[in-house]
């Protein structure tokens, strides 16, 4: 037999595998990933990748945004699913609920951002003007405006108080927004003479 093995590496190879092998014993079934103590509950339903998850201002909700096209609206304290809001044909990006929680803001791959409105799943408006995915949208402290960023390398500010209203009356019209100064250390603006 050891003839054998010096005559043919390849068989001194197949030899050293079938040794170590037996070394190590027989195959040991794969251990199941333990759960961590802190997760209280999974939240399931979208068909593809979850990118995009928010709190609603009461935490009892959780929006989620997904590569399956929509946002989803969770309870928090049962899981239970309270509805599905559809209408970007491209993935959804970003979530973000305004901060009376009565609207939300979605970012998709589509170029878009829309505006919902929370209660009845109802598509308010569609806002449209970036070049590329918006990847990720907020709200104004006061609900007021909305912030979009995107793969077009541009961070934009809409208004979107003309198509949400205030719990207590009518819509709220924004401020007039005067022109910022440049930061310290921007280069100054061209002047024209």
């Amino acid at each position: 037999m050891a003839d054998a093995l010096k005559d043919n590496p390849m068989k001194r190879v197949y030899a050293c595998l079938v040794f170590c092998l037996f070394l190590a014993g027989p195959a040991q079934p794969a251990k199941a990933q333990a759960v961590d103590p802190a997760l209280i509950r999974t939240f399931a339903g979208h068909s593809d990748d979850v990118n995009s998850v928010a709190f609603s201002p009461d935490g009892r909700h959780a929006l989620t945004g997904s590569r399956d096209n929509t946002l989803k609206l969770w309870e928090t304290a049962s899981g239970r699913l309270v509805r599905t809001f559809k209408g970007h044909t491209a993935m959804v990006r970003s979530v973000a609920f305004s901060p009376d929680g009565r609207y939300a803001l979605s970012g998709s791959g589509d170029k878009t951002f829309k505006l919902w409105e929370v209660a009845t799943g109802k598509l308010i408006r569609t806002f449209a003007g970036h070049l590329d995915w918006v990847k990720s949208v907020v709200f104004s402290p006061d609900g007021r405006f909305a912030l979009s960023g995107s793969v077009d390398k541009t961070l934009k500010l809409w208004e979107v108080s003309p198509w949400t209203k205030p719990a207590d009356g009518p819509p709220v019209l924004p401020p007039v927004v005067a022109e910022t100064p440049p930061l310290p250390d921007a280069p100054p603006p061209s002047v024209r003479p």
